[in-house]
């Protein structure tokens, strides 16, 4: 898999303004979100997926959700809404020199579900690892380009912007440059301590 760089080309930002029906050379790629929602970030994961979806406007997203499992059977979800005090957490850290990770998360009790983005020199582009009493016990990679469809491994720039000149809005962008775009995600800064664990660097 190739590194995804923090400007997406153009056919791959209109395909996330698409919706979940996210269509690569013709092939519908691997997601967990339903028709009414928008693709965040999804991958496979061997037979199963990985999915982050957002619902509402870009203007005014009304939830987000992660899901795990297949399509017909969704092993795990949690989601943010408004009221229900529910967050998605995120940061962007270095791994090493010239490799930055980004990560999206929540904690249910002691596990906390983490889904990270790297660029640069990586040991792999992206993938879930959950975390129990902050000890790794998963830690998968997306495998898209194995599959039919590919994958939507890279953040929707619609939710989490990397664009460090946004200055109209410091309120919800952390030291580390990363800013949300919504109230159900926020920005944080150092809180994701595993990243040179999770994206080893290579031995050359």
């Amino acid at each position: 898999m190739r590194c995804v760089k923090f400007i997406l080309p153009a056919i791959v930002t209109a395909t996330l303004a698409t919706g979940n029906a996210a269509v690569a050379g013709g092939r519908e790629a691997a997601t967990l979100c339903h028709p009414d929602e928008s693709v965040f970030f999804s991958c496979p994961l061997g037979k199963k997926t990985v999915s982050l979806c957002s619902s509402g406007k870009p203007d005014k997203i009304t939830a987000l959700t992660y899901r795990y499992g297949m399509k017909d059977h969704v092993e795990n979800e949690y989601v943010a809404i408004p009221d229900n005090g529910n967050r998605f957490l995120a940061d962007r850290e270095p791994a090493a020199r010239g490799v930055e990770v980004t990560s999206v998360w929540f904690n249910q009790g002691n596990v906390r579900y983490l889904v990270t983005q790297c660029t640069g020199d990586c040991s792999h582009d992206a993938g879930l690892t959950v975390l129990r009493d902050n000890k790794i016990v998963t830690n998968r990679y997306c495998d898209g380009e194995e599959k039919p469809g590919g994958d939507m491994a890279f953040f929707s720039l619609k939710i989490l912007d990397y664009n460090d000149t946004l200055d109209d809005a410091k309120a919800k962008r952390g030291d580390n440059g990363v800013l949300s775009h919504t109230d159900l995600l926020l920005v944080v800064n150092g809180e994701n301590n595993q990243v040179e664990r999770i994206y080893p660097v290579p031995e050359h």
